[in-house]
């Protein structure tokens, strides 16, 4: 007829189990309070609550703690995620912006716009500035560098900002197994070479 579109809304209180069951409302021609939606009535589907299948994967106990459903209609809900798990569903090993490397031990990385050293690690945030402990993991972090700018150097978490000649991780990692050190570095040329960079090189 004439009446405007309007949205309906009902509320069901269910007595038993309606999953997977046709509910029918039939409403008699004519009708206008409630607005008439067909002479031959309708027929509504029950939507079950999205968090009743364990979208999160809880029973898992791998990925999430809690699932708590934000709008069953629009297909929306929420996880809390477990420490170390990502993403809607919490499968995602990295946080949003890192992608997972390939080199042993298995870290998340990415690469920040450029900026000082002493504004690493606030770039870095929930991570921190790298660190290297081998040859295959040094090229790779060189390979992600060169996503930004190949001819670019990308800092390192090493540093010796503590005690002149003393360096360390950032991320507290052991300093002093794997090195590649462009000739005689580290000699703190000038008095001001305390921060470690990765060359164009890898070194």
């Amino acid at each position: 007829g004439s009446s405007p579109s309007l949205t309906w809304v009902f509320t069901l209180t269910p007595t038993g189990n309606v999953a997977d069951r046709t509910i029918t409302v039939s409403m008699a021609a004519g009708v206008t309070t409630p607005l008439n939606a067909a002479a031959a009535g309708f027929t509504l589907r029950y939507v079950a609550p999205l968090c009743s299948t364990d979208p999160c994967g809880i029973a898992e106990g791998l990925y999430s703690t809690t699932c708590a459903d934000v709008d069953t209609l629009a297909g929306t809900f929420s996880c809390t995620c477990l420490p170390g798990r990502y993403g809607d569903t919490c499968r995602d090993p990295c946080p949003a912006g890192y992608t997972l490397g390939s080199s042993q031990p298995l870290r998340c990385n990415k690469v920040t716009d450029p900026v000082s050293f002493d504004n690493a690690a606030t770039a870095c945030d929930p991570g921190t500035v790298s660190s290297v402990s081998s040859a295959t993991q040094n090229a790779e972090l060189r390979t992600l560098c060169d996503t930004k700018n190949p001819a670019a150097e990308c800092w390192l978490g090493g540093h010796d900002l503590g005690t002149e000649g003393t360096f360390v991780w950032s991320d507290g990692s052991s300093f002093g197994g794997y090195t590649n050190w462009l000739g005689v570095n580290p000699d703190d040329a000038g008095g001001v070479q305390d921060c470690i960079a990765m060359r164009a090189d890898g070194q």
